[in-house]
């Protein structure tokens, strides 16, 4: 490996299981980093990719040099050798692969962050009421993400740090790191980038939380009903006043105007004169 501090980390055969994790997630943003053709240049405006890698690789380092000096990776004496072999707990595949998979035991502490991360390109946004979202509402968390985007191949990472970058995510169900994510951060080079729909989600809980105000105010109301039906008569017919008929009289029309009709053909000079 390029970093050679990682070979130096099998020295103590007691090595945390955070030093494990880090160098995982060392390799896996070296990985990154060389697919995405970074050259370790910190340009490119604020959102920049690369930049992100470079200091998360940066703070991965250190955390790996930090364990490394912790332990000082003195050589054992063989005492120390046969008692650490003693007392290390036998490990096998199955339970290793077992742990890699495992979810974490609290991955939304008090203010955690939830995002809703897109699998095909690594587009991510707030989740629904993030920062409010429990353990128990993972399901249905997950769920009104996959409606935003409408997409089922979305899934929900956590961030406990609030202050933590998106890389050091958690996903909800498999207990990865965004980071490890084959796709992460894809979508800032994509061309045909096209966002989920968060305006229509937003449009979708207010006409359901309409519908249901309106059900919960008719759901009390009381409509009266008539105590008996109206009284009704035969015998008594409707009748309509009907206007005195009188005819036309022959009476003279009185004509006023000329007696005869301008032929159309003469003009009015002609007559005048």
């Amino acid at each position: 490996m390029s970093y050679p501090q990682l070979a130096a980390a099998a020295c103590s055969g007691a090595a945390s299981a955070a030093d494990l994790a880090a160098q995982r997630q060392l390799s896996a943003l070296r990985a990154m980093e060389r697919g995405r053709g970074c050259k370790g240049d910190g340009g490119g405006g604020l959102f920049n990719a690369c930049r992100d890698l470079s200091v998360r690789i940066a703070e991965v380092q250190r955390q790996i040099s930090a364990g490394l000096a912790a332990r000082s990776c003195s050589e054992p004496s063989a005492t120390t050798q046969r008692s650490a072999r003693l007392d290390r707990p036998k490990v096998t595949p199955a339970a290793v692969t077992s742990n890699a998979t495992e979810k974490p035991k609290s991955w939304a502490g008090k203010g955690a962050l939830t995002y809703c991360v897109r699998l095909s390109d690594g587009y991510l946004f707030p989740a629904p009421h993030s920062q409010f979202d429990k353990t128990e509402s993972t399901t249905e968390t997950l769920a009104q993400c996959r409606f935003i985007c409408q997409n089922e191949s979305v899934d929900l990472y956590v961030l406990n740090d609030v202050n933590g970058e998106t890389a050091d995510m958690i996903s909800a169900t498999s207990g990865k790191s965004y980071a490890e994510l084959p796709t992460a951060y894809n979508y800032h080079e994509s061309s045909d980038f096209k966002k989920c729909d968060w305006a229509g989600y937003v449009a979708k809980v207010s006409e359901l939380r309409a519908s249901s105000r309106s059900a919960r105010a008719m759901r009390n109301v009381v409509m009266p009903m008539p105590d008996s039906r109206p009284s009704r008569n035969a015998d008594m017919v409707d009748t309509v006043a009907t206007a005195t008929f009188a005819p036309l009289t022959d009476r003279k029309v009185r004509v006023v105007g000329p007696a005869f009709i301008f032929d159309q053909g003469i003009a009015p000079e002609t007559v005048q004169q």
